[in-house]
């Protein structure tokens, strides 16, 4: 017990970044990385960066895998295996599961590399880092970001510390085959291995908050205030519950006993504000079209987007959390036929391996001979984060084509919902879209 409570009052005190982590990113980290730079040419380390590497430490077993003491050997029920699957199964809890994201930021890296090397643009905006550098970028961030990390990783901790305690009376669990020296070998292991874990998710919390809190105090161009509305043509249906699918009849009766049955939310609860369960717009999961939920847009100006922002209800407030979205994507209409084939090649390949897996949706709805609608972002909503509002940086950057790359229509789409083929709709409590506004442009 006296090396359970060193573990955790080394954890609350420690104001670096633990060297097994740091191991822990060198085994993790590609050789080189693309990273944008601010106006100051200082590198900045990218936002699905922290979402990938939150995702990556829940799920990577690596963090309780450890070379167990060697010693002599005899008959008995309990061995050293038995003892590493009850310290491992006790300290599991302390990283929530999620969904495999990580495999999708390395992929994007590796074509962003590719784009980086063939774009002389590119390379006034982003800078190839090797591992090294990075890695001094994150040590930079983790000293920046001191106070707000003990908020995210205090909740961290008190799971640390329950599974320490039970993992400390391994040592009562002693036969001939494991002796009190080597259960206690093992306890220390998995705690060691533990502090970094919770340091490098602590991490990723601290920057996933702190860039989502940056993210909302930008103007919000998919908002009713500023001008945004939906486009009723390219939006899905609404989905409506069987208890609200009534006739004018029965609507009518429920009426007059006050008792109204209400009607399904429009699609413009997407885009405003929400309190509670509820307050959301809800779609078929697949259309009959085959595309998932659809809310199109058409903002008010001309703009060239960098980020969305996706809000949900926590799960613990939700009455079917497998509503929410899980695999979503924004398209852009480009009305430029020049453009729009420059733009489509770039998405194309771009998103070539992250998208050969999901099943095709069909051809996708061109407006006309002008140009038509362009993937220019994907992401993951991650429901089991305790984050509700997430950002993420749309991959292809608009500002990088010559001529019409702006626009004024988009639409978002939810591919899949955590719920699978259990639940057939997909809700959206509020999607915003960031970006640059396009001065002097026809609007």
């Amino acid at each position: 017990m006296n090396i359970v409570e060193q573990d955790i009052s080394h954890l609350k005190r420690r104001t670096d970044l633990d060297r097994s982590a740091i191991a822990h990113l060198e085994g993790l980290l590609p050789s080189f990385l693309v990273c944008k730079k601010d106006e100051n040419g200082n590198v900045q380390i990218p936002h699905d960066f922290w979402h990938a590497l939150q995702e990556k430490i829940r799920n990577d077993n690596s963090l309780l895998e450890y070379e167990l003491p060697t010693g002599s050997a005899s008959t008995s029920s309990l061995s050293k295996k038995d003892i590493r699957k009850i310290a491992e199964s006790e300290a599991e809890h302390v990283f929530e599961k999620s969904n495999k994201v990580w495999e999708k930021y390395l992929n994007e890296n590796n074509a962003k590399i590719t784009q980086w090397l063939n774009d002389d643009n590119e390379k006034l905006t982003s800078k190839l880092v090797s591992q090294g550098e990075f890695i001094q970028e994150l040590q930079k961030n983790w000293d920046v970001i001191q106070d707000h990390l003990k908020i995210h990783v205090e909740p961290l901790t008190k799971r640390f510390e329950e599974a320490l305690r039970h993992i400390a009376n391994l040592e009562q669990k002693t036969t001939s085959l494991v002796t009190k020296h080597d259960a206690r070998s093992i306890a220390n292991e998995v705690a060691k291995k533990l502090i970094s874990g919770i340091q490098l998710e602590g991490l990723a919390k601290t920057n996933i908050n702190k860039n989502a809190a940056d993210d909302i105090k930008r103007v919000n161009h998919f908002s009713l205030g500023t001008g945004a509305v939906v486009n009723p043509q390219l939006t899905s249906k609404n989905y409506c519950p069987p208890e609200m699918n009534r006739n004018i009849l029965v609507r009518g009766l429920h009426r007059m006993f006050w008792r109204p049955i209400p009607r399904a939310n429009p699609p413009e609860y997407a885009l405003t504000k929400w309190e509670e369960h509820g307050d959301c717009w809800c779609s078929l999961s697949k259309s009959e079209s085959g595309y998932g939920p659809t809310l199109a847009i058409l903002t008010a100006h001309n703009i060239i987007p960098d980020h969305v922002v996706v809000e949900h209800v926590p799960t613990a407030a939700s009455l079917e959390p497998g509503a929410a979205p899980k695999e979503m994507e924004l398209l852009a209409l480009i009305t430029d036929p020049t453009v729009y084939l420059e733009v489509k090649a770039r998405s194309d390949a771009f998103f070539e391996e992250e998208l050969k897996d999901l099943e095709p949706l069909g051809p996708d709805p061109i407006i006309d001979e002008r140009g038509g609608w362009v993937r220019i972002g994907t992401w993951t909503y991650d429901t089991e984060a305790l984050q509700t509002v997430q950002s993420f940086p749309l991959q292809i950057d608009l500002s990088k084509f010559q001529g019409v790359s702006y626009s004024k229509n988009f639409i978002v789409r939810a591919r899949t919902n955590w719920g699978g083929d259990r639940v057939p709709y997909t809700c959206l409590y509020r999607v915003r879209a960031l970006g640059e506004i396009v001065r002097g442009k026809a609007e």
